[in-house]
């Protein structure tokens, strides 16, 4: 299967519809946000026409590993696709989840790098900058491991972009303070689930086809297919 971007744009802005959902959080501002989920995004701003994310910078897939601090560890726990689109879009999805792991512990709500992995049609850079707010908001950091699982795809009507259907585990991440360093000692909500399914629509960039990026994500809490 070969995707052209004709249409790319015009696709990914009608897919919209796969839109990001709010996953709690008490949204006082003073508590840790909870690891790895989008929380406040209910007052998410439209998407607007920029050429952010348009063009990369690099576009021959040899990007730098992306690095995090030792007590931060994001597990990709999949066999590369052999579908050589499922496999592009499945590696940018990973740097696009990495990329906002970065502005996190950078303390960055603007990193440059998860806007390089964001159709600027949709709403991922939104969804991406909202949730790195929100720890930096608080003067909070990752601390643990989030792990990432069974990946399963779907290709729109229109032949032109994937869907990514990830599921997350979120149970082994944890919060600390930016500047002391100190762990987040919050109280767990038993009937909160810690897992998640977590949709990402994946559309070519406009001028290469070749580069695959985030154009909408949309996480859903304690989904079925993600029980194990």
């Amino acid at each position: 299967m070969t995707l052209r971007t004709k249409g790319a744009a015009l696709a990914a802005a009608t897919a919209t519809a796969l839109l990001l959902t709010a996953c709690g959080g008490s949204g006082d501002g003073n508590d840790a946000p909870i690891a790895g989920t989008d929380q406040g995004t209910e007052n998410t701003p439209e998407p607007e026409e920029t050429t952010t994310g348009d063009e990369p910078e690099d576009t021959d897939g040899d990007h730098p590993e992306i690095e995090l601090p030792d007590d931060v560890e994001l597990v990709f726990d999949w066999d590369t696709p052999e579908d050589p689109d499922e496999a592009a879009a499945l590696q940018n999805a990973r740097n696009f989840i990495e990329s906002i792991a970065l502005g996190v512990v950078e303390q960055n709500p603007d990193h440059p790098l998860y806007k390089e992995y964001s159709h600027p049609t949709g709403n991922a850079g939104n969804h991406a900058r909202d949730q790195i707010s929100m720890w930096v908001d608080g003067e909070w950091t990752m601390h643990g491991t989030d792990r990432y699982y069974n990946p399963e795809f779907r290709t729109l009507d229109n032949g032109e972009s994937l869907v990514i259907e990830l599921c997350m585990d979120e149970s082994g991440m944890g919060a600390k303070n930016a500047t002391t360093g100190e762990l987040y000692e919050g109280e767990e909500d038993p009937e909160r689930e810690n897992f998640l399914a977590y949709n990402l629509l994946m559309s070519p960039a406009v001028h290469d086809p070749d580069f695959w990026q985030v154009a909408t994500a949309e996480m859903v809490r304690g989904a079925d297919r993600c029980r194990e």
